[in-house]
């Protein structure tokens, strides 16, 4: 099976369709799937308040890969590089340098 439309708007990618679930505002997501024109119409609402069950039962850790997921504030924080040298030393710890 493949997810061709999500309430009607084409799908390109996994994270496109990540994306216009959480943006969802209707209170329904339809699912049109191929090869056999099926559509699978789950209430919104629903969907929010049965994931983290559907995940405990089912012993699933998250609810999408890594790559899906949001960026997360610190981790971007940390992505910004320090600048060489800054806040670091040559010398080894505990020890002066030179005289």
């Amino acid at each position: 099976m493949l997810v061709t439309k999500l309430n009607d708007t084409p799908l390109t990618s996994l994270r496109q369709m990540v994306q216009l679930v959480e943006a969802n505002s209707a209170p329904y997501l339809s699912f049109h799937l191929q090869p056999h024109y099926e559509r699978v119409v789950l209430d919104a609402k629903n969907v929010v308040a049965v994931t983290a069950e559907l995940l405990r039962s089912h012993g699933i850790a998250e609810d999408r890969s890594s790559d899906l997921r949001p960026a997360e504030p610190q981790a971007e924080a940390s992505k910004q590089a320090k600048p060489k040298g800054a806040g670091s030393s040559s010398a080894a710890p505990g020890r002066k340098r030179g005289r």
